[in-house]
């Protein structure tokens, strides 16, 4: 039995970024966004996987009582290198899940955010790949590289001297998910027929707040 868990109570089921595998009420694994993008760079096919091949367990758990403790969320996402943490409640029972977007939506104090810039906390690691790729070699890329989205760059055309790379669109794990519900034949779709285009920026120079704002109005991640 499979329940679908949002990071937030604003997501729809269909938007979820988790589910849980259950037999009863015992909690038995987890399947996330990332466990799918992992299978599908490895090019296996899902249609003849059973949720029990491919969930992961035992499950890292919080139990109810360590709710009002915030640095034990933090603890448990960086030791066990998780993005969603089930909570147990009194009874044993599955009561929510928690996930790393939810922390950060409760240490989001409005001025704070003003006071910091983009610059301040944005990656500079970029993973960025030509238009012309396969979806199936961005997912490789994905799970390489552990991380949830990569940039797609073309050459300036305005300037073919140097090196610069201009972004053009993005792939995410979401959209990974979304292509693989689709049955899209992922080694033989360019990234440039798939990808999110164009793409919303923001300077270094911008506030967080502002940064923040845009990405809830765009439900973007």
């Amino acid at each position: 039995q499979v329940h679908t868990k949002s990071d937030s109570h604003n997501e729809s089921p269909s938007s979820c970024s988790c589910v849980l595998v259950m037999e009863g009420k015992e909690l038995l694994g987890i399947f996330t966004e990332r466990d799918i993008v992992r299978l599908t760079a490895k090019d296996v096919n899902l249609k003849h996987l059973k949720i029990a091949e491919v969930m992961i367990q035992p499950v890292i758990t919080l139990d109810k009582s360590a709710l009002n403790d915030i640095f034990a969320f933090l603890f448990l996402f960086r030791r066990y290198r998780i993005r969603h943490l089930p909570i147990i409640g009194d009874e044993g029972n599955i009561v929510g899940v928690a996930s790393r977007e939810s922390i950060r939506k409760v240490l989001r104090p409005d001025n704070f955010l003003k006071m910091r810039r983009v610059a301040d906390v944005m990656r500079k690691d970029i993973i960025s790949a030509p238009p012309f790729v396969s979806v199936l070699e961005i997912a490789q890329l994905m799970a390489k590289h552990q991380i949830s989205c990569v940039v797609i760059t073309e050459q300036d055309k305005n300037d073919r001297q140097s090196l610069k790379a201009l972004p053009i669109g993005i792939i995410t794990e979401r959209d990974i998910v979304q292509f693989q519900a689709l049955e899209i034949n992922l080694s033989q779709t360019k990234a440039q027929e798939v990808m999110s285009s164009p793409l919303f920026l923001v300077s270094p120079e911008d506030s967080l707040l502002d940064a923040h704002k845009q990405m809830q109005r765009l439900h973007v991640r």
